[in-house]
C-alpha cells in the first residue's frame, strides 16, 4: 500500500533565498526567483506530498516451524532488499516499533506520527481479567 507524506519545504526555501542573495550572476538569480516561485506554489496548492509505499512480506505455517518459517521469511526480506537497492531505490526493513507505528496510521492518521511507542506494550492483552 501507498501513503501520502508531507514534505517539510521549509530548508529548501530558506537555502533558495540565501543562494539568491549571494548570487551576482543575473541569470541564476532569476533562475533561482523561479525556483522560490514554484516552491510556494506548490506549498500553496498543497502538492508538497511525496508517496511512501509499504510491502507486507508474510507466510502462513505452523507454530512447530516457526523458528524455520522466520528464517525463509528473513532471506525473502533480505532479497527483496537487495534487488531494490540494486537498481537504486531507497528502502528500509521495519522493525516491530516501526511496523506498530504503521499500523496506528490506520487508527488515527492524526496522531500516529507524534506517538512514542512503549517497547512494553506491544503485546499487551485487550482487556485484562
Amino acid at each position: 500500500f501507498s501513503l501520502p507524506r508531507e514534505i517539510d519545504m521549509d530548508k529548501y526555501k530558506i537555502n533558495l533565498k540565501e543562494r539568491y542573495q549571494q548570487e551576482m550572476v543575473i541569470g541564476r538569480r532569476q533562475l533561482l526567483n523561479m525556483m522560490m516561485g514554484q516552491c510556494a506554489d506548490l506549498i500553496m496548492n498543497g502538492e508538497n506530498y511525496e508517496h511512501q509505499h509499504f510491502i507486507g512480506i508474510w507466510r502462513l505455517g505452523s507454530v512447530s516451524n516457526r523458528t524455520k518459517i522466520e528464517e525463509e521469511l528473513a532471506s525473502r526480506i533480505k532479497e527483496f532488499e537487495t534487488r531494490y537497492r540494486n537498481v537504486g531505490i531507497e528502502c528500509e526493513i521495519l522493525q516491530e516499533s516501526e511496523i506498530v507505528k504503521l499500523c496506528n496510521l490506520f487508527g488515527n492518521s492524526l496522531h500516529a506520527s507524534h506517538e512514542l511507542v512503549d517497547e512494553s506494550t506491544l503485546y499487551s492483552p485487550i482487556m485484562i481479567m
